[in-house]
């Protein structure tokens, strides 16, 4: 659940602010309709004659009065912020989501089969360093290659483009789309190939 959410707002970020932004819209009307009807009801109190008023054999306790002014004040306060935070989301150059965003959300591990001319071989790609660097692993049959290339940040999550290298030594190529939820993409060894379905 918690995944679709990261998923559709990393994807739809103007929709996910316009949609925040009516609902506090709405927070900020139904707190003044509040507040006017409060004031309405105690001015037709006050103006009633006093024999016209209901006695009570005991008094009704005293209840403290909220100003609603403080929430209004709150949710306005909300709303700037979120537009505030807008050109976070987009980036300098309008980029649909900046790097440390989508890193934070394709961070973790995807797993599954990779299908190629040999066979199905199982598969573990692991991102990691949504603080810094990002990096990336992939094994396979066992072993484990280190991911030397670019993450570049995409609408949907990283593309990843780079090789598999282990102990130095450059073993094949790794080209993946990877978004909160599934990897996709090629991995190459020589004349060796498989085409990734990896699922988080």
């Amino acid at each position: 659940m918690m995944a679709d959410l990261a998923r559709f707002v990393q994807q739809h970020p103007y929709q996910t602010v316009a949609a925040v932004f009516m609902a506090l819209v709405l927070l900020v009307v139904n707190e003044v309709r509040h507040a006017l009807e409060k004031r309405l009801l105690r001015r037709a109190l006050a103006s009633m004659p006093v024999h016209a008023l209901p006695t009570a054999t005991h008094p009704a306790p005293h209840r403290p009065t909220t100003s609603p002014w403080g929430t209004v004040t709150a949710l306005l306060v909300g709303v700037g912020l979120l537009a505030l935070a807008v050109p976070v989301l987009r980036g300098p150059a309008g980029a649909p989501i900046t790097a440390p965003v989508s890193a934070l959300l394709t961070t973790g591990t995807y797993r599954g089969s990779g299908t190629g001319t040999m066979g199905s071989t199982d598969f573990r790609l692991t991102l990691g360093g949504s603080s810094g660097a990002p990096s990336a692993t992939l094994t396979a049959m066992g072993t484990t290659f280190d991911f030397q290339g670019t993450v570049t940040p995409e609408s949907g999550g990283v593309y990843l483009s780079g090789s598999l290298v282990q102990s130095g030594m450059s073993w094949g190529t790794l080209k993946a789309h990877v978004s909160t939820l599934q990897a996709e993409g090629v991995v190459s060894t020589g004349p060796l190939s498989w085409t990734l379905d990896l699922r988080r």
